[in-house]
C-alpha cells in the first residue's frame, strides 16, 4: 500500500508530473490539452485547476 503523494515522490520529475488529486501522468505520452483535460493515448485525463497551470507550462511552453 503506498499514497499517491508518496509514488509521485519516487518518480522522476523529469518524465512524471501531477495532473490531479487522483492521477499521475507520464509526460511522454501527452498528446494534447484540450480545456481541461490531457489526452494520452486517446484517453481524456482531467487536469485539476490547481496543477492547471503548471501542467500547460511544462508540457506547452
Amino acid at each position: 500500500y503506498q499514497t499517491l503523494k508518496s509514488l509521485e515522490d519516487s518518480l522522476p520529475q523529469s518524465l512524471f508530473m501531477r495532473v490531479h488529486r487522483s492521477y499521475i501522468i507520464n509526460k511522454k505520452e501527452v498528446s494534447s490539452l484540450v480545456g481541461k483535460d490531457v489526452t494520452i493515448n486517446k484517453v481524456k485525463i482531467p487536469v485539476s485547476a490547481r496543477y492547471f497551470d503548471t501542467v500547460k507550462e511544462q508540457l506547452f511552453p
